[in-house]
C-alpha cells in the first residue's frame, strides 16, 4: 500500500519549527491581482480583524484572486488523479472551519474527488458542536454531502451530524482518536527507567479565550510551582508542546522565568508527529493541556494528568477509565495536581477499557479500508 500526502494549502514543505505555520507563498499579493487589488485587499484584512471577522476577509480574498483556485485545483488534481482512497486525518478541520478558511479547501477536494469517483473519509475531525452558526456552513455541508464521501468519524456528536447534514442517514460514527495507536504506529516504546515529568505547556491565554478568568500571568505561575516542586521530590522535568506557535511563545516565557534551573529541559520545537511521540516516551509521567499529548501517553501507557481547559481533555480521560486525572479549573493549584500525578503513577490505567477502546478503532479502520477501489 502506498500513501500520498495532500497539503490543503498546496506547499512543498513546512515551517521547521511549526507545523500549523502557513509559509508566505505570496499567491494573495502577487502581480496577478493588480495594485489596486492588492490595496483592496489589505484595507479590507485591516477592517475585517478591526470588527473582529477576519473570515470575511479570507472569503472575499479568496473569490477574488482566481489564481488561488487555480493553482490549487491542479495540484490537487495532480496528488488525487490514481487515487484509491481519499482519508482527512481530522482534528478541528469542521469545527475550526471558518477559523482557517478549511471549508473552501475541503469543498474544492471532495470536488475533485468526485469527479474522479475516489471514495473519501473524515477520520477523527474532533469534538462536534453546533456548526450551524459558523461562516462557510453552507459550503462545507455541501461538501460533506458529495457523492464520494463515505464516512465520517468523530469523539462524539455523530448523532448531531447524521441529522444535520444528513438528513437522518448513518454516515457519521463515534470512535476514540486514532492517535491511541500512536506507540505501534511509529515503534516507539516508552523509557520504564524514567525519572522525568514532562510538563506540556499551552497558549497563555487559553482559559480567557474560553469565558474563564485565569489569567497568563496565574498560568505562568501555576507551571513555575508545579515544576520547582517536582525538582525538589527528586524528578527532572521537560517542558514541551505539540508545535503549536502560540503555546512555543508561552514556552518561551515560562523559560526565562524559570532561568537557569538545573534538571529542567525544554523541547518546545515539534516537526513531526513521531518527533512528540518520541519526546512523550522519555516521560514517566507528564502534566499538559493538549488533548494529544494526554493521547500519546495513554498509547505509550505513560500515565497523565489533564489540566481541563475545555471537556474534550475530561471527556478523553473519562473514556479511558481515568476520570480522576482530570483537573477542572476550580481545582488548579499545585499540590493537588502534584498529588493527582503521583496517584496516577500508582494507579495506571484499566486493561479492559484498553481492549475495548482498540478493537473499536480497528473495526471501523477496517470499514474505511473497505472502501478502497480494487484494480
Amino acid at each position: 500500500m502506498q500513501f500520498e500526502n495532500l497539503d490543503f494549502y498546496g506547499r512543498s514543505n513546512r515551517c521547521e519549527k511549526n507545523t500549523t505555520f502557513i509559509e508566505d507563498i505570496d499567491l494573495l499579493y502577487s502581480s496577478n491581482c493588480g495594485e489596486i487589488k492588492t490595496f483592496f485587499l489589505k484595507v479590507l484584512n485591516r477592517l475585517s480583524n478591526l470588527i473582529g471577522r477576519p473570515e470575511y476577509f479570507r472569503h472575499i480574498a479568496w473569490k477574488l484572486n482566481q489564481n488561488n483556485e487555480k493553482r490549487l485545483t491542479r495540484y490537487y488534481t495532480s496528488i488525487l488523479k490514481g487515487a484509491s482512497l481519499l482519508v482527512f486525518p481530522g482534528g478541528g478541520i469542521i469545527e475550526c472551519t471558518s477559523n482557517h478558511d478549511y471549508y473552501h479547501h475541503i469543498d474544492l477536494i471532495t470536488k475533485i474527488a468526485d469527479e474522479l469517483q475516489i471514495p473519501c473519509c473524515f477520520n477523527a475531525v474532533g469534538r462536534v458542536v453546533d456548526y450551524r452558526h459558523m461562516f462557510g456552513w453552507n459550503t462545507m455541508r455541501k461538501a460533506l454531502n458529495r457523492k464520494c464521501v463515505k464516512s465520517i468519524t468523530c469523539r462524539d456528536g455523530a448523532d448531531w451530524i447524521n441529522q444535520n447534514l444528513y438528513y437522518g442517514k448513518k454516515i457519521a460514527a463515534e470512535i476514540p482518536c486514532c492517535a491511541i495507536f500512536s506507540s505501534q504506529a511509529y515503534q516507539i516504546q516508552k523509557n520504564p527507567t524514567s525519572n522525568t515529568i514532562g510538563i506540556g505547556v499551552i497558549r497563555g491565554n487559553i482559559f480567557e479565550s474560553y469565558g474563564i478568568s485565569i489569567s497568563q500571568e496565574k498560568l505562568l505561575s501555576l507551571y513555575e510551582q508545579i515544576i520547582r516542586k517536582l525538582l525538589k521530590m527528586g524528578y527532572s522535568c521537560c517542558v514541551f508542546t505539540n508545535g503549536y506557535s502560540k503555546d512555543i511563545q508561552f514556552g518561551q516565557l515560562l523559560s526565562k522565568r524559570l532561568g537557569l534551573l538545573e534538571n529542567v529541559e525544554f523541547c518546545l520545537y515539534v516537526d513531526s508527529g513521531e518527533k512528540l511521540v518520541q519526546t512523550i516516551a522519555s516521560f514517566k509521567a507528564l502534566i499538559t493541556a493538549r488533548l494529544h499529548s494526554i493521547i500519546v501517553a495513554y498509547s505509550l501507557d505513560i500515565p497523565s494528568i489533564g489540566i481541563s481547559w475545555t471537556e474534550k481533555v475530561t471527556d478523553f480521560l473519562k473514556l479511558v477509565g481515568s476520570p480522576q486525572n482530570a483537573i477542572q479549573t476550580d481545582k488548579l493549584e499545585d499540590d493537588i495536581i502534584i498529588t493527582a500525578l503521583e496517584q496516577a503513577v500508582a494507579k495506571g490505567y484499566p486493561l479492559t477499557t484498553r481492549k475495548i477502546l482498540e478493537d473499536k478503532v480497528c473495526d471501523k479502520m477496517t470499514k474505511i479500508l473497505s472502501y478502497i477501489q480494487k484494480e
